[in-house]
């Protein structure tokens, strides 16, 4: 990819946060129980996408350890939206457990100082999982007459595709770090991601919640 165009996306993919944190304002009133909660979902990541721009760009601090952070919040409310297929017990289970090994991995295997490759790829790889486990779901049950008119629906099309997009650069992080070129085209092709994320989260609250 070319460096220019690299480098133009990676300075928009933060401020995309801004279209979806619009139409919080109006949703996390007005919207259905999913659209509220994703209202939540965005204004954390907002917080995020604030932290990490503030302390690289402003302060130019390494600020690696975020990565260590955010994605046990992250794990912890996105788990929340398939609870239409996992029990209450699951869900907890679940983030406690990555909880656990994300302490694990800041102790034994991945300072605070490197970026977060193991915890990251296992939370891609469990929320991937469980994304296909919901689609499975509506071509078995057919339960949604309309899919275009289901928040949950784009929400989950979202996760599934950011996080198949970014596994291998979660699991790759550290090694294409001194590569200035390699890792400018495959941060760039992350961001991309984010934001066809931000783009499915606007449609998921977009759309008119069911009376």
């Amino acid at each position: 990819m070319e460096e220019t165009l690299a480098k133009s996306i990676m300075s928009i993919a933060p401020f995309a946060i801004f279209v979806p944190l619009a139409f919080s304002i109006r949703r996390i009133r007005q919207g259905s129980d999913v659209q509220r909660w994703l209202c939540i979902v965005i204004i954390v990541y907002a917080i995020a996408e604030f932290l990490f721009f503030f302390t690289g760009k402003h302060l130019h601090q390494n600020n690696l350890y975020l990565t260590h952070i955010v994605p046990v919040v992250e794990f912890a409310l996105l788990i929340w939206f398939f609870r239409v297929i996992l029990s209450e017990k699951v869900i907890k289970t679940l983030i406690v457990l990555f909880t656990i090994l994300s302490i694990f991995n800041v102790l034994f295997l991945e300072s605070l100082n490197e970026f977060n490759t193991i915890a990251r790829a296992v939370e891609a790889l469990i929320l991937i999982i469980v994304s296909l486990m919901y689609f499975y779901r509506l071509l078995r049950d057919l339960s949604e007459q309309y899919l275009e008119r289901s928040p949950l629906f784009w929400i989950a099309t979202s996760i599934l595709i950011y996080f198949s997009g970014s596994f291998f650069i979660f699991i790759y992080g550290n090694y294409i770090m001194p590569s200035a070129k390699l890792s400018l085209t495959f941060w760039a092709i992350h961001a991309l991601f984010s934001i066809l994320k931000y783009i499915l989260f606007t449609i998921a609250l977009w759309i008119k919640p069911k009376s």
